[in-house]
């Protein structure tokens, strides 16, 4: 074990911020407002910098008339496609909006990198689409809205079903389904490719996004229901791999390299393509 491994695993060596400067910028009652940083933990060299760009933006809106590239990560998990597909097909057709949906899914053999599908996803849409979200498998929304944000925007706000502690989507949570726009994908250079499993990957995003001077949104009014993790799951989950992740996370904000990979050093080998309609289902190998 490292030096640098052991000081990671037992000192603190990230805080939180403590502060949020647009904290009370919002207008009462407004539907969308910016995520909350001020339980946020990260390492001190990089307190400066987030703070420093966390400024006013202009008024958030939402565009009614550009295309959508639906990105879902996938494996394993045909019963919750299923499910998603058709709660999402009938929710974007309701409110008129031009979609594609690109099941991204992983081939045997490695441990699921959601980081990477989601990559490959913006890769494989590329310019056909103005603005993507990326959308978990196990996410089916019941009030959403699925427009172009102007800056990234957290489609959840509260679960009606979930497992976990709380029903609300509360602190810098920033995952599940999120709307950007793909010029903004690109300038934070999607998510980090060294992430495997799940867990920190989608912080790592959102310090591109703060890091990056965009404000990322979350809509007060969306709710959507989480369906149970599959046992299939849990190898991605295990805290080893949770573990690793966190350790990334640390080392790539101590040495100020968040935002070097991504979709610029994205590799895989495509298997199979296949199109449906407004479906497209692609089996990739990172």
């Amino acid at each position: 074990m490292s030096p640098f491994t052991w000081l990671i695993d037992r000192l603190p060596v990230r805080r939180r911020l403590g502060v949020d400067p647009l904290s009370d910028k919002s207008e009462p009652g407004a539907r969308f407002t910016p995520v909350p940083i001020h339980r946020l933990k990260v390492t001190g060299n990089l307190v400066t910098d987030i703070l420093a760009r966390r400024q006013q933006t202009p008024p958030f809106t939402i565009d009614r008339g550009r295309r959508l590239a639906v990105i879902i990560p996938f494996r394993d998990r045909e019963q919750h496609l299923a499910v998603l597909l058709g709660r999402l097909q009938v929710t974007l057709a309701d409110q008129g909006i031009d979609y594609r949906i690109y099941v991204i899914e992983q081939a045997p053999g490695k441990v699921f990198s959601r980081a990477r599908m989601i990559n490959i996803g913006a890769q494989v849409v590329g310019d056909t689409a103005d603005y993507l979200c990326l959308h978990d498998v196990d996410m089916c929304p019941e009030f959403a809205d699925y427009g172009c944000p102007s800056q990234p925007l957290r489609l959840i706000k509260r679960f009606s079903r979930t497992f976990r502690r709380t029903g609300d989507s509360l602190g810098y949570y920033f995952s599940g389904a999120i709307a950007i726009r793909r010029d903004q994908f690109q300038l934070v250079n999607g998510f980090d490719n060294g992430f495997w499993g799940f867990g920190s990957e989608d912080e790592d995003f959102f310090l591109r996004c703060l890091l990056a001077g965009l404000v990322p949104h979350e809509d007060q009014l969306g709710v959507f229901s989480e369906l149970d993790n599959p046992t299939a799951e849990q190898p991605y989950r295990t805290r080893r791999i949770r573990k690793g992740n966190k350790r990334l996370l640390i080392r790539q904000s101590y040495r100020r390299q968040i935002g070097r990979s991504g979709m610029s050093d994205l590799t895989y080998r495509l298997l199979d393509r296949r199109e449906d309609g407004r479906i497209i289902r692609v089996v990739v190998e990172p």
